[in-house]
């Protein structure tokens, strides 16, 4: 041990109510004027998590108020250039509420449009600070707006007509 040499001398220790005995020497190793420190290996505590369903997942079920209508989560389709090419190999692409997932717009677009997605993929749009330029003023800046895109992909055969 690191404090064998220590702990083999004898100290002389004042008589007094804070002093400390003999046989508490052994563990323990006389610092400055009157304190001691124990070297005891201190072990830590395991904690013990149990894991349950609602753990993993905070929200769990959504209750009936938190359910929300099927026009509410795809916002509007996005008609671009990129989009069109897409939508000639069965790929549509919507721009969806922020807090919808993959089962509500697989939902949605079933109820809306008749068709049963066979995947969707999701990609969010942060965002960004852009610069505003005005004449006579000093440089301002505002924000973009944040996006949620879903890209449906539907089975062979399948259309949905967004014109």
């Amino acid at each position: 041990m690191i404090f064998d040499h220590l702990l083999k001398k004898k100290t002389q220790m004042p008589d007094s109510d804070n002093a400390v005995a003999d046989s508490d020497v052994s563990k323990s190793k006389r610092v400055g004027a009157g304190r001691v420190h124990n070297f005891k290996a201190k072990t830590k505590k395991k904690k013990r998590v149990v894991h349950t369903r609602l753990s993993f997942h905070p929200k769990g079920r959504r209750s009936l108020e938190e359910q929300v209508n099927v026009f509410d989560v795809i916002k509007r389709p996005v008609i671009t250039e990129k989009a069109a090419n897409q939508s000639e190999r069965g790929v549509y692409v919507f721009v969806v509420r922020s807090q919808a997932n993959k089962h509500d717009i697989v939902g949605a677009v079933e109820a809306i449009y008749g068709v049963r997605p066979k995947k969707v993929h999701i990609a969010k749009r942060p965002s960004k600070r852009k610069r505003i330029r005005i004449p006579g003023r000093e440089r301002e800046y505002g924000m973009t707006s944040p996006m949620k895109k879903a890209y449906v992909f539907l089975r062979e055969g399948d259309k949905i007509n967004l014109t």
